[in-house]
């Protein structure tokens, strides 16, 4: 199961594709670090790691390139009915597990990777060239932080990609769905109740008004929701092909 996540092309693919998001969404700020030499919302260093990842323009671009790494994937089994092959091997509640396990996995894995190797990166960059007083223990909590939220974050839309797809029984609206969701809930919340923004998916992903805690209790929900209702889906569809 493991192996399988890891040795897919589009997982390395979309984490090279999302680092270099980061850094273009975020270079006008880390441009305006550096010259200046701080920040006052925060240490230079902690500042520049949180904004290139949570900014409104990386989290509009999530939802449309994380569903590309395995989204479409189970839909493609279903239609060609390899799964009532795989269900014949190993069982029709162990084959649903499975591949939920594999599409959340994969898609969570690829936006922690590429938020781990973009912090990497911007410390080695950026550490010598701005002012900063972080410590080892606050590096280690936004870090640690960031990368649950990320992968929560990855593994909530990589999942509605699927169960749309499932749903619809159309490969192809696991890579629009999401991205359009995102979208239309966001507009909906600026438009209509701009002051309650846990309507908005940019606040569930970014503790920006709401803490880490809480972000990261709403992805969890969600993110448990789509897969057991996933994992339903699947059983439905395979109760299905078999009449």
């Amino acid at each position: 199961m493991v192996k399988r996540v890891f040795l897919n092309k589009k997982f390395y693919i979309v984490s090279i594709i999302l680092i270099f998001a980061f850094f273009l969404t975020g270079y006008s700020y880390i441009e305006q670090v550096i010259k200046s030499g701080y920040t006052l919302e925060e240490a230079g260093w902690g500042a520049v790691y949180f904004y290139c990842i949570t900014n409104e323009n990386i989290l509009l671009l999530i939802p449309l390139l994380i569903p590309v790494i395995a989204s479409a994937d189970l839909e493609i089994e279903l239609e060609n009915r390899f799964s009532l092959f795989c269900c014949a091997r190993i069982g029709k509640k162990a084959y649903a597990r499975k591949k939920v396990i594999e599409t959340i996995l994969s898609a969570g894995s690829a936006m922690c990777c590429s938020i781990l190797f973009f912090c990497l990166i911007i410390y080695v960059v950026l550490r010598g060239r701005i002012n900063s007083d972080v410590s080892v223990v606050q590096i280690i909590s936004i870090v640690a932080s960031s990368l649950l939220r990320g992968f929560l974050n990855g593994a909530f839309w990589g999942g509605v990609g699927t169960l749309a797809a499932i749903m619809l029984k159309n490969r192809y609206l696991a890579f629009s769905i999401p991205f359009v969701t995102y979208y239309v809930l966001t507009i909906f919340q600026k438009r209509y109740y701009e002051t309650l923004f846990f309507l908005s998916p940019r606040y569930w992903a970014a503790p920006v008004y709401y803490s880490n805690l809480f972000c990261i209790s709403v992805l969890f929900v969600l993110a448990a929701v789509v897969s057991v209702s996933l994992i339903f889906m699947v059983y439905r569809r395979l109760d299905y092909a078999r009449h």
